[in-house]
């Protein structure tokens, strides 16, 4: 199911027009990879809306990148990447 910026208010609440423009863009993209490796539908198109929320809101920057998991900080702007200090990954340094 293609999804529209009007569909975005049905799967989270509070995204102005630009955020349900990209709240479409990337649910429309993870739904075509998902499907592309051979996932079912349903189980393709819950993962797209849990994804699509989690990176409308992201906070764009002047050339236009997300910086919701963008390659400076791929784990989210309020976490730190743990391998990026030389510790065990499997133990969370506060």
């Amino acid at each position: 199911m293609p999804w529209s910026p009007a569909d975005a208010s049905q799967h989270i609440k509070g995204l102005d027009a630009e955020q349900s423009r990209r709240w479409a863009t990337i649910a429309n993209a993870v739904l075509k990879a998902c499907l592309g490796r051979g996932g079912s539908q349903s189980s393709c198109e819950g993962q797209a809306i849990r994804i699509a929320n989690s990176k409308a809101k992201g906070t764009a920057t002047k050339d236009g990148s997300d910086t919701v998991g963008s390659s400076e900080n791929p784990m989210g702007p309020h976490k730190e990447n743990p391998a990026r200090h030389n510790v065990d990954p499997r133990v969370w340094h506060e």
